[in-house]
């Protein structure tokens, strides 16, 4: 998920059908051997061997990135030039309604599970926020974004409650702070805010 956006903004930038193959070819691996197959939520990683998925398919940072990947292929290319569009189209339907089923006060946790005694993650709220809104599936102001991140928000302007880093398939961290990550991520957030 996170070379993926990368990728396509290049191949269509650039007119490359080598890195569009590329990214296409990623998503693809991961609809077919690392999803959870009744939510569509990806599994942290694949055993490339055999094909075994490992880890939850619950970690919302990494749901975020394969969401982002979703996202940037249904916005940059379209089912004209990417024979792969309406199955990501279907894919972000699906992830779509069954996070907001998951979601609490227009946010996630570390692991999704819908509980509101859940601990926020902003990088995961963040991440499927901007991935919704790139996808065209929410459309949020500059006021709803500071809405929702305001109580996340230190009095020096740093978003507060983000999860470390992984530390492997498994192994999270127990440990939550502000992150640069978050930081920019809410800026793209505002970049692509509708105003009103």
């Amino acid at each position: 998920g996170m070379v993926c956006p990368f990728l396509i903004k290049y191949g269509v930038t650039y007119h490359d059908t080598l890195a569009l193959g590329m990214a296409n070819r990623e998503i693809n691996y991961y609809i077919k051997y690392g999803l959870e197959a009744n939510t569509h939520f990806p599994f942290h990683a694949i055993e490339l061997d055999n094909k075994i998925r490992l880890g939850p398919s619950t970690w919302g940072r990494g749901i975020g990135w394969y969401a982002i990947a979703l996202a940037y292929s249904i916005h940059y290319t379209n089912k004209h030039n990417n024979p792969y569009y309406k199955v990501f189209e279907n894919e972000m339907n699906i992830i779509y309604n069954n996070l907001n089923k998951l979601r609490y006060n227009n946010c996630w946790g570390q692991f999704i599970n819908g509980d509101e005694n859940e601990q926020v993650d902003t990088s995961t709220t963040a991440l499927l926020l901007l991935a919704f809104n790139i996808a065209g599936k929410e459309s949020l102001t500059d006021e709803a974004i500071a809405h929702i991140f305001r109580k996340y928000t230190t009095t020096e302007g740093y978003i507060d409650f983000t999860s470390g880093d992984t530390f492997d398939i498994n192994r999270y961290s127990t440990e939550f702070g502000k992150s640069e990550l978050t930081q920019g991520l809410i800026l793209s957030l505002y970049s692509n805010a509708k105003n009103e």
